[in-house]
């Protein structure tokens, strides 16, 4: 019993010894029991609200450290987040540097390809035909009178067919150094590619009936391509030049052209020696020095070919062969149909 509850307990009982009625003895006895209960509740009350607090300060702690773990978890969420990305970012720059390495490794090759063939040419494939067309000029100047007229005839012949391997040579390597140097300029037009193939016909003729080669095209209507007429023409006449030279005597070269899928396509066939599919390969790489001589011996340096797809695809165009060996080569390629802009 409390302290509080007995010193009112005493009172009643003071008060009780002193009174004259039963009424008001009872009423103090009431009194003194709601007096009572009271106190209990209020002490009752008291420890419930203390508790109460306690756990209410106990929440209040909890709520606080959680919030504080959750800004601790979400900084350093964001710290990771910000790293990551950080990371994500450099990867991404590594990846793009290291392609541009690639891809300039691929540049700095090609044009090292491209210099050690120019230098190849040059030193082997333009000496070699110049160097034999300076020593028979020498045999012919010492002692021409020694020869017959049939054999000057015959050696005239193969001094003539080596100026025109060398000059074809020049022409070649003179379009291919400036296309190299991005000196020639294109004036691409809707054209029709029967002059083209007509004008290079006519002019090379004389070259394809020395072997007995029947030269001609197959087009009869207008084909119209959108292209270049000068670097298409050059193309065109390697494309056929290199047909005579691996067609035997008595054989075919002809041209067709038609209009597929907007582009027109031109082809060149020949009834010559065919080519494997392992040369296929190397026809139009800078870095494969491929060249074989002619099916009368011509000599060739592979230039033409390589010139060809360069000029082709400057027209915004492509080239391809479909070849077997014996049954013949045809080369093959494309140019729009009209402005690709």
């Amino acid at each position: 019993m409390s302290i509080i509850l007995k010193v009112l307990l005493f009172l009643s009982f003071s008060v009780l010894l002193h009174a004259e009625t039963s009424d008001y003895e009872q009423t103090l006895v009431q009194k003194i029991d709601s007096l009572e209960t009271l106190i209990k509740e209020n002490s009752s009350s008291e420890k419930i609200s203390k508790q109460q607090s306690n756990l209410n300060y106990a929440l209040i702690a909890t709520g606080i450290v959680f919030i504080l773990i959750i800004g601790l978890e979400y900084k350093s969420f964001r710290s990771k987040s910000k790293v990551a990305k950080t990371l994500q970012t450099l990867n991404k720059g590594l990846i793009e540097s290291n392609k541009m390495l690639k891809e300039n490794e691929v540049e700095l090759q090609d044009l090292n390809d491209t210099k050690d063939r120019f230098f190849s040419i040059i030193a082997h494939d333009l000496k070699n035909p110049i160097g034999n067309l300076k020593s028979a000029l020498e045999i012919l100047s010492d002692d021409y009178k020694s020869f017959s007229e049939d054999e000057l005839g015959e050696f005239l012949s193969e001094l003539d067919e080596s100026a025109s391997s060398v000059f074809e040579l020049l022409e070649n390597l003179l379009h291919w150094s400036r296309s190299q140097r991005g000196k020639i300029e294109l004036h691409p037009e809707a054209s029709d590619i029967n002059y083209i193939i007509d004008s290079n016909i006519s002019l090379l003729k004389q070259m394809a009936s020395q072997k007995n080669i029947n030269l001609y095209s197959k087009i009869k209507e207008p084909r119209i391509g959108f292209y270049d007429n000068n670097t298409i023409s050059t193309a065109i006449r390697n494309l056929v030049s290199n047909a005579i030279k691996f067609t035997p005597e008595g054989g075919e070269i002809f041209l067709e052209a038609e209009i597929v899928n907007s582009e027109l396509k031109v082809c060149v066939n020949d009834t010559g020696i065919g080519i494997s599919e392992p040369d296929k390969i190397k026809l139009f790489k800078i870095c494969e020095k491929f060249t074989t001589p002619g099916t009368s011996g011509e000599l060739g340096t592979g230039l033409g070919l390589i010139l060809c797809k360069d000029f082709i695809e400057k027209n915004k165009g492509r080239i391809w062969v479909e070849s077997k060996i014996g049954k013949g080569s045809q080369f093959i390629f494309t140019v729009p149909t009209s402005s690709p802009s």
